[in-house]
């Protein structure tokens, strides 16, 4: 009998800070290329080579910030 098919592990690799910065600015992305927020409510950040936007409103940029710190904390635990 052969044992159950089970995918891989996930791994990405590089820093836990550099994958986080990533996912940071993919986020504020998604945001603002679904029109979540209004394009005057972003500003343009040249990073990596790359025009990207990062949401001006004080309460979401909080957000993301503590929700990404929990994310940086808990791949320290792992």
């Amino acid at each position: 009998m052969s044992a159950p098919n089970t995918p891989p592990d996930l791994t990405a690799s590089g820093s836990p800070a550099t994958i986080i910065e990533f996912l940071y600015y993919a986020v504020n992305s998604i945001l603002f290329y679904r029109g979540v927020y209004e394009s005057e409510d972003f500003r343009a950040v040249n990073k990596y080579e790359q025009d990207l936007v990062l949401v001006r409103d004080g309460e979401v940029t909080q957000f993301l910030d503590r929700f990404f710190k929990q994310v940086e904390g808990s791949t320290r635990m792992a």
